[in-house]
This record gives C-alpha cells, structure tokens and sequence, in this order.
C-alpha cells in the first residue's frame, strides 16, 4: 500500500517500514469455556471417572499450581516477586532482565491478584445424588502468574496464567523486537533503539521480513511456552483430557514508521504537522476511518486530542470505540503513525489468531485513510490564489452555474460541512446535506437550494458524482478547498472588511491608516503575486 507521507517527507526520510508492534495472545481451552458446567465435568471424568467435583477438588488443582511454581522458581534461581501497584510490572521486569547475549529462558515471576472468570461447586438442593454438584462460572479475585521470558527469536515476552481452573493465558509479544532479532539472524546489519530499527543496510530487505510475520510463528510461540510452563497437567494428562489451548487476537498494534534523517528536522516538522491537523478531523469523519457507523453520540464513542508525554514526546490521538490512531515522534528519530485495536471485531475481524492476515490488511488500509486526510489538509494549507477562479462562473454539461463566492454564507457552511460526509463508503446524498446542514445552522433548507449549491462545486471539480447513485463524494481537491475557504473567509477575509467599516484615525493618509491596514496591504499584494505564479484560474476553470 501507498502511505502518502513518506511521499510528502521524502527529502527528510531515510527509510520507512511497517510492522506489528505490541500484540497480546489470549489462549483458553473451548471444553472449558461454558457457563453451565457442563464442559468442566465432562473433561474432569475423562482425567477420573470416579471424579465428584467439590470444592476440594478445585482447590486441589490451585495449590498444585502454587507449589509446582515455587519449585520450577526454586529449581532455576527464578526471583517470585508481589505485583507493585505504583510501578509497572514492564517496569519491573526490565530490572531483573538478564544481560547475557545468550540466556534464553525464564527470567523473573511477578504475582497478581487479578479479577477473573472461575469455577465454584455447590451442593444441590433439589437432587438427592450425594455426589451431584451445581457447577457455575463467577468472577473473582484470584492469583495470577506473569512469567517473564528472553526468547531466542522474540526477545523479552511475557505470558500470564491464571492460577485456578479454565487456567486461561494471555501471552504478551513485540513485533518490532521480533522484527530486530529476525533481521541480525539473517545477516543485515541493523541497529535499533528500544523497538524501533533506526538504521539497516537493506531497508527493502527489512519491510519484506516485517511482512513475513504471521500466525503460524505467533501459534508456535505460544504453544511452545504456554505447555512449557503450565504447572499443573503433564504432557500425558492433556492428551488423555483433550487439554489443548486455541489462541485469539485480545489487542494487536500495527505501525508505519519513517526514520528521519536529522532529529532536528524531525522534530520541527513534526510540530508543525500536529498543529496542522488538530482542527480538521470532526468526529463523523473520525468514525469513518475505522468503517464505524455513527450512533449520534460522539463524545463517547471517538475523539482527539494531543497529549505532551516525557521525553519530548507529543502524541496527536484519534479514538473511536476500541480503536485508536497515534502519530508521535518515536526517539526524537521516528516518525510513527500507528493503529491499536483493543477489540478487532470494531473492525469487521473475528477475533480467531488465523485472521491476522486480514486484520493486519484491514489496519493498513485504515492507516492509508488517514494518512490521505491528512496530506489534503496539508495541500490545503499549501495552496493560494484560487479564489478568482473559484468566483467566475463555470458549466455542469451545458447548464451554466455561477462561481463560488466568499460573501455567501449558505456556500460557506456548505463548505465546512462537507468533511463530515467525505468518508461515507457510497459516497452522500442532497439529504444527507440537507439534513445536517439545517441541523448545525437550524435554518430549513430545500433540496433545490442545496443541489443548486452542489453544482457550483461540481463546476469547479471540487466533487465528483457516483456512477449509478444519485450521490456525490468529495476529492481531494475538494477537500482541500472545503477546510481553506471557510478558515481564510473566517480569519482574512472579515479582519479586512472590519478594517474598511470602521478605519482608525490616523494623520497618515487613507491607504496607510495604522500598522494593520500596512500589513494587510502586503498580504494582498502577495495573494496577487501567487496567484500569477501558481496560475490556477486556468486550472480550476
């Protein structure tokens, strides 16, 4: 795919590549996933049975838990620490990580007490069975484990159990450190900071390694440590049971990253792009770059906002449901755009670990949205001397429409409210216009009026009609045109009108009335002299 900002940066950029950054596994066992208790006793008479699933009994396999990890601690030197709830566990571990190149394995247990779904027995009241039990799934505090593992191939992991039964795991990884490790086994000479490649040999040999992660290493990995270190049943004991974890995807981050060749320039721009794109994005269109239908309500659902975090680090944030864009200057040396999604159903994905190949063409192509707004924005805020040409009158096939005026109000919030419907997949119809238009200025419109207005800016190629619908959709000229007028009618156009109704007195003569009058004398020469160098009335006619 195409990402329009390394197109843009071109001259800054040293390279860029996309790759998966943080991903956390979720593993349970499906027989023992029901809330009845019918799967538990089924795969507990296959282990017995003659079992009778008291309380006892799970308890049993609890402290089997704990003492077999105390002793697997014991046995390899492993520290067991208690969770701190003013640090980080990641925090913790980085500590306690061991600084030999080749240790591979267990390296620290840190111990939680954790909410989570288990199992609770009670004796039943209406069977006279003695060893009848009524078997129900209830949420409560119990202890976690959190095994922290150098891995020869993935480097620093993490994989949580639960310490009582269905013994559920989260397995917590790091594409970009996988990224890393797989291009120095390969031969590339890479340097990288943190979990970032800020230099390689063979730029094009990294994105084609970063594109060869996919579920078949990740279902690898976690089967290999989850039977590994699961204290409880033995190889034999899960083969007799059916004991077999399936994996989904809980919460996977995919990034664009563009390694700039100065820090400096990095950082100046940076700044700049983040001021450039906090105004444009309104929550309607936020919801369309994850493909979300809007529910009216968006102070909830979606937002944006810049939140300034240590290290210099600036992070402009776009949010809708349990998806979230990021753009933030990554070690002062990366320019990282990048998509997390909490819940990958928000974006049409099951949440099976075999779907990552379309999750992953699913996020890049949310990225690529992005991006292209924000590039139309930047072309608009790049752009001068349409407005003479975008005042004369212009022709949709044979019929004749008059230009595009600063001094009509009805064009201008036309104008500022077409970014709103730019990302409806079908593009937008005169109602929906209409509707949103009488909603935001409360004035009730027409669909003549409206239609009349559009064809004024089907005149200028600002929109284009759908073949087949009776919709529109808005290009990127277009886009460009609908955030620049509105602004320079709203911030130029009527401080200079001001200035003409009421002039400060002054001794000077009329044309050079105070320092303002000056200034604006200048920018209008300077409009003029861009307007005949870009020459754009040929353009837009």
């Amino acid at each position: 795919m195409k990402f329009v900002l390394e197109a843009m940066y071109k001259d800054s950029v040293k390279f860029s590549y996309t790759s998966f950054d943080r991903i956390v596994i979720r593993g349970h066992v499906p027989i023992l996933q029901g809330s009845d208790g019918g799967g538990i006793v089924s795969w507990a008479r296959s282990l017995d049975p003659n079992t009778i699933l008291t309380t006892e009994w799970f308890e049993s396999f609890s402290a089997k838990f704990h003492i077999n990890v105390k002793k697997f601690a014991q046995e390899n030197n492993i520290p067991i620490l208690p969770a701190n709830q003013y640090q980080e566990k990641s925090e913790i571990a980085l500590q306690y990580l061991p600084r030999r190149e080749d240790f591979t394995g267990v390296y620290l247990i840190i111990k939680s007490r954790e909410m989570t779904s288990s199992f609770a027995s009670q004796t039943s009241i209406h069977n006279t069975n003695p060893n009848h039990r009524n078997i129900t799934r209830q949420e409560r505090y119990v202890d976690h484990f959190y095994f922290y593992i150098l891995d020869k191939y993935w480097g620093p992991i993490s994989i949580r159990f639960s310490s009582h039964l269905p013994f559920n795991v989260k397995v917590f990884l790091n594409g970009n450190r996988w990224l890393y490790r797989e291009a120095c086994y390969q031969g590339l000479n890479a340097c990288a900071d943190d979990n970032v490649i800020t230099a390689c040999n063979d730029p094009c040999r990294v994105a084609e390694i970063a594109n060869s992660l996919d579920e078949r290493r990740i279902r690898s990995l976690c089967d290999h440590w989850a039977y590994k270190l699961l204290p409880v049943l033995s190889y034999q004991e899960r083969h007799k049971s059916g004991f077999r974890y399936q994996w989904f995807l809980h919460q996977v981050e995919f990034s664009h990253n563009m390694v700039f060749r100065s820090p400096l320039a990095l950082t100046k721009l940076f700044h700049s792009h983040v001021a450039l794109n906090y105004e444009h994005f309104h929550p309607a269109q936020i919801e369309r770059f994850f493909g979300h239908r809007s529910r009216g309500n968006y102070d909830k659902n979606c937002s944006l906002r810049i939140n300034h975090q240590a290290e210099a680090v600036t992070v402009l944030r776009i949010h809708s449901r349990g998806c979230s864009l990021k753009q933030y200057n990554k070690k002062q040396r990366v320019f990282r755009s990048e998509i997390t999604v909490t819940n990958v159903r928000d974006l049409k994905v099951y949440k099976s670990l075999s779907n990552l190949a379309k999750l992953k063409k699913r996020m890049a192509e949310v990225l690529v949205s992005f991006q292209e707004a924000q590039y139309c924005a930047h072309q608009a805020a790049g752009n001068c001397g349409q407005l003479t040409a975008l005042a004369q009158a212009g022709t949709v096939g044979s019929c004749r429409v008059a230009g595009i005026r600063l001094d009509n109000e009805r064009t201008l919030n036309i104008l500022a409210l077409l970014p709103r419907l730019a990302h409806l997949p079908e593009g937008f119809r005169i109602s929906d216009l209409r509707d949103l238009l009488s909603k935001v200025t409360g004035k009730n419109l027409s669909s003549c009026q409206v239609s009349y207005d559009l064809r004024k800016l089907r005149a200028k190629n600002l929109i284009d009609c759908v073949c087949g619908h009776r919709s529109y959709k808005l290009n990127p000229q277009g886009t460009a045109a609908c955030i620049m007028l509105p602004n320079l009618a709203e911030r130029l156009c009527n401080p200079l009108i001001g200035s003409i109704v009421n002039p400060a007195k002054s001794l000077l003569p009329a044309r050079f009335n105070n320092p303002l009058d000056r200034s604006y004398y200048v920018v209008e020469k300077e409009i003029a002299n861009i307007t005949n160098i870009l020459n754009f009335t040929n353009t837009m006619n």
